[in-house]
Order: structure tokens, then C-alpha cells, then sequence
């Protein structure tokens, strides 16, 4: 092989080389920002699980109330239908 020769193989060898390093290094981007898009994930998971605990929370208290507006109600038709003249 003449000197020619080997150095152009020489400069193949090292441009691959260079293009395999840069293959490599956009595989651990891209491994990094699946795990942010990962970790991302989790953290909304976790906000809906919030989210919806709230929503429960809220619509117990919305029981609660009804249930203490249902009770005042009847006792304003009570007291009203004895402040009538009726009797219970």
C-alpha cells in the first residue's frame, strides 16, 4: 500500500470515527430527553392525581352543603307552617 493510500484509509477511518462520536452523542440527547419527557410525564400524572383528589374533596363538600341546605329548608317550612297556625 503506498503512503497515499494509507493516509487516505488513515482519514476514512478517522472521519467515521468522528461520525460514530457524534452518532453517539445525539443517542445520549436523545436518551436524556426521553427522560425529562419521562420525568414530565410522572410530574402531570401526579397533578391529575392532585387534581382529582381535589375534585372529590370539592364534591363532598357540595354533598355536605346540600344535604345542610335540604335540612335548613324543611325547617323553615316547619317553623312557617307552625308560625300558620298548624299543628305537627
Amino acid at each position: 500500500m503506498t503512503d497515499k493510500a494509507f493516509y487516505r484509509t488513515n482519514e476514512s477511518f478517522y472521519r467515521t470515527d468522528k461520525a460514530f462520536d457524534r452518532t453517539n452523542e445525539s443517542f445520549d440527547r436523545t436518551d436524556r430527553a426521553f427522560d425529562r419527557t419521562n420525568e414530565l410525564f410522572d410530574r402531570t400524572d401526579k397533578a391529575f392525581d392532585k387534581t382529582n383528589e381535589l375534585f372529590d374533596r370539592t364534591n363532598e363538600a357540595f354533598d355536605r352543603t346540600h344535604k345542610k341546605s335540604v335540612r335548613t329548608d324543611k325547617a323553615f317550612v316547619r317553623t312557617d307552617y307552625k308560625l300558620s297556625g298548624g299543628n305537627n
